[in-house]
């Protein structure tokens, strides 16, 4: 049961890190890209 739950807790963690990397990921290369796109 212990197990059980441990697992879904990292699952569910590891969703939300992934999760919140990808948008963090995407707002710093929406940045990236508008600046670039500024400076030419």
């Amino acid at each position: 049961m212990a197990e059980a739950s441990g697992s879904e807790i990292k699952k569910t963690i590891a969703t939300s890190l992934g999760t919140t990397f990808g948008i963090v990921i995407g707002m710093i290369w929406t940045q990236v890209v508008l600046s670039g796109a500024a400076h030419k």
